[in-house]
């Protein structure tokens, strides 16, 4: 297995524009490589039609084939007003895409593993930073000593202002668990061997009501959006559930072929049809990860320090 790694590279210079006043600019990114990835190896093996394995229910991989980068633009400004008030701004335009933001991510449409690359789930476009310290001298001269103990006093302040971070709409998929009570001749499907008819809602294949599939195998029990509609418009200022429904629509779940009927001769009371062919793949996902941008934020902070001397005392 390839070892991951990452490369991180960085440029930038600054600038006397006069008068005390100095910029800079900068460019930082990274690049990495081999970068672990969790999914269910039957799952892009059946979308390519590849043969599985009877007795193999699903293969949990760890594969090291995934990937992530970052680029940012860094600007400051900053300028001493004299001895005693320092002024510093500095601004970040970035943007950090990966196939996974934690350790061993696993995809939402493991049929096809480019869907894994997207933004980042730490991905923040802007980043706005102002901060400032005044330290006064309150006496100076023949008062010298009178500053070091009552002087000293240093007010420093900054403003941070950042964009949100991104999240994904998601549909919940139960899977198997979306099993009809009753084919279409009345006959019950629960704890039925023979579920030809039975509607088990897990794609590409399945083990039957409540035991999983394709998708449950994979780990996960939610999809992407076939297809955003518009007219989503979050309210972040309020605790109350927005109901998103209207804006998305809901990817198109063929029905799965029971594991068992995918090789030959299977049992006739099992599968009276004999060997069939994997079930159709979800629909394709219309709506990419971390496509959409949660809250800003904003704060202030003051501090206020003071440092203390003892004044020169004269020998005798």
């Amino acid at each position: 297995m390839p070892t991951t790694y990452s490369l991180h590279y960085t440029i930038g210079g600054e600038y006397n524009l006069g008068r005390n006043w100095v910029a800079s600019v900068g460019y930082q990114g990274s690049l990495t490589k081999n970068q672990t990835q969790h999914y269910n190896l039957y799952n892009p093996g059946a979308a390519q039609g590849y043969a599985l394995n009877p007795v193999v229910h699903g293969i949990t991989y760890y594969a090291n084939d995934g990937h992530g980068r970052f680029n940012a633009l860094l600007l400051e400004l900053k300028h001493p007003f004299g001895n005693q008030f320092t002024l510093d701004t500095q601004y970040r335009l970035s943007h950090a895409m990966d196939s996974g933001s934690n350790a061993y991510a696993g995809g939402f449409y493991q049929w096809d593993m480019n869907t894994n690359s997207g933004t980042a789930d730490f991905d923040s476009w802007h980043a706005f930073k102002l901060f400032g310290t005044y330290s006064p001298t309150i006496f100076s001269g023949d008062r010298s000593s009178m500053e070091k103990l009552l002087g000293g006093w240093t007010i420093s302040g900054i403003l941070n202002a950042q964009s949100g971070f991104p999240w994904t709409p998601l549909c919940n998929f139960q899977g198997a668990q979306n099993v009809s009570l009753f084919k279409d001749d009345g006959t019950p499907c629960l704890n039925l061997a023979n579920q030809t008819g039975c509607k088990i809602h897990d794609p590409v294949y399945n083990f039957g009501p409540g035991s999983g599939g394709s998708s449950g195998n994979a780990g996960t029990n939610t999809m992407l959006p076939a297809a955003y509609l518009g007219g989503f418009n979050p309210n972040y200022g309020s605790n109350q559930t927005v109901d998103a429904k209207a804006s998305f629509q809901d990817p198109n779940v063929p029905l799965g072929t029971l594991f068992d009927c995918l090789f030959a001769n299977p049992g006739p009371g099992l599968c009276p049809n004999g060997q069939q062919p994997f079930g159709g793949l979800p629909s394709y996902p219309g709506v990419k990860g971390n496509s959409f941008y949660g809250p800003g934020y904003f704060s202030v902070d003051a501090t206020l320090s003071k440092s203390f001397g003892l004044p020169n005392i004269k020998g005798i």
